[in-house]
Formats: structure tokens, C-alpha cells, sequence
């Protein structure tokens, strides 16, 4: 199986960042990957304000046109895909992360389980969380979702933990507080903490953010993809900063 992880660029033009996931998925194709895999709410970027009014126009139903074509573009090159999105559903909003197999059929949906997605005090009436894990096969590999701080929530880890997962799928959306960002500093003070959590698991894991441009540093989506295996060894990357594709072939 051969997977691409896509480091797309979010901007705040809607008809741009579909466009480009699409584009994107035509060239994991090209490239012969079998599975492209993108970044959490990767579609409007992660850019709630807590405010439902504001919340809810970025939401996204599962029936949708966008996730339709999504669908649509996944048989048409006959790959799978991965996309996460903050989703609509019956006005409750989740960060949620379907999968989505060649054919075109969505076989698998994640709903974000930890609450750091959003401020401590919404709305509990419009803002949800996932309430399990969920697993699926893909040519006899057992995989399974978290997303961003989930891995943080050693409960959530050790139910994926017991499922003897393969394969983690990891999208999230990441930026930092203050001070530079620059690849050294991931390196040194971020990387080890999810690489830790990872080794938790014991699976390959397969991780991307987005890229969205700032010049707040708190607003500046990085980037970064990273491919992680079951001992917690980085086995390929996508330096921060940088838009595109990186492809891994695995057994």
C-alpha cells in the first residue's frame, strides 16, 4: 500500500481549498499512491470562535456536495481517502474524520473524542464529541483514528491500544503559542511528546497538519507529515512549512 500525506494549504476561500484537495487527490493518483490521507478540518481550516452563528456556517454534512465530490473524485481515481472536516449533523457540531474507500463509499467515520477543539465553555448543546473509537480493514490491515489531542488522552490511547491496530491515522491541526516556529523546535520540544504517545500504541502511525499562513503565531497552521513506526522511530517526513505530498510505501 502505497499512502501520500497531503500538507494542504487552507485558505479562507471555500471553493479554493476543495479545489485543491481534488487536485491533490489527482496527483496521489498519478503517483500511484493507493491511500491520501489529509489533515484534520482540513477543508475550512480549524478556525471556530465559539460562537454558534459563526460555528455552524463552517460545518459540513456528510451528505454534502463537497463531501460528494470528494466521493465522487476517490472512485474516479480509484484511491482511497482520508479527509477530516468539521461536520453538520443535525445541528450538533463534531471535528470529525471519514474515510472514504476506492469505490467511492464512505466506510469509516471518527468523531474527535477530546474537547480541546473547541473553548471549555460553548455551547455543550451545539458542540459534541465523539463518544468511540472505530476501526476498519483495508486489505487485511486493522486501522484506526485519532485526532490532534486525543493522543494525549491516555483513556482514548489505551482503547485504541487494545485493538491491536496496524495502522494509526493520525490527522491534526497544530499551532504554537508564541516564539519562532521553526523545524528545530518541533523537533526538540513538540515531536517527543507525540512520538511518546505514539509508542503507546504500537502501530504505524501517520500523521499530518495543514498549512494555513499567519502572521500570528498562535494562527499559523505549519504543517509538517510525518510517518512514525510502532516503536516510535520517524521513518519519513515532510519538514514544517512546506505544502505538498509525502508518499511512503508500506508492507
Amino acid at each position: 500500500m502505497k499512502y501520500a500525506l497531503a500538507v494542504n494549504r487552507v485558505t479562507d476561500n471555500l471553493n479554493y481549498n476543495v479545489n485543491l484537495i481534488l487536485e491533490y487527490i489527482q496527483e496521489a493518483k498519478k503517483n500511484h499512491a493507493d491511500f491520501i490521507i489529509f489533515p484534520e478540518c482540513c477543508i475550512t481550516g480549524l478556525i471556530n470562535n465559539d460562537i454558534p452563528e459563526h460555528d455552524l456556517a463552517l460545518g459540513i454534512t456528510e451528505n454534502s456536495n463537497i463531501i460528494r465530490t470528494i466521493c465522487k473524485f476517490a472512485m474516479q481515481n480509484e484511491i482511497y481517502v482520508s479527509i477530516g472536516f468539521l461536520e453538520l449533523n443535525n445541528k450538533f457540531l463534531y471535528d470529525s474524520t471519514i474515510c472514504i474507500d476506492n469505490f467511492g463509499n464512505i466506510i469509516s467515520k471518527y468523531r474527535r473524542m477530546s474537547d480541546g477543539w473547541h473553548g471549555s465553555n460553548v455551547d455543550k448543546k451545539v458542540y459534541k464529541q465523539g463518544i468511540d473509537i472505530a476501526t476498519f480493514n483495508i486489505e487485511n490491515k486493522k486501522y484506526s483514528y485519532l485526532i490532534c489531542g486525543d493522543l494525549f488522552d491516555n483513556i482514548i490511547v489505551d482503547k485504541v491500544r487494545k485493538e491491536n491496530i496496524d495502522i494509526l491515522i493520525f490527522p491534526f491541526a497544530r499551532t504554537l503559542n508564541n516564539g519562532d516556529v521553526s523545524q528545530k523546535r518541533w523537533d526538540m520540544d513538540e515531536m517527543p511528546y507525540y512520538i511518546g504517545q505514539i509508542s503507546k500504541i504500537g502501530a504505524l502511525t501517520l500523521m499530518v497538519n495543514y498549512i494555513k499562513d499567519s502572521s500570528n503565531t498562535r494562527s499559523y497552521f505549519f504543517g509538517g507529515a510525518f510517518v512514525v513506526d510502532k516503536s516510535g522511530e520517524i521513518i519519513a517526513q515532510k519538514d514544517i512549512g512546506n505544502a505538498g505530498i509525502l508518499y511512503f510505501e508500506a508492507n
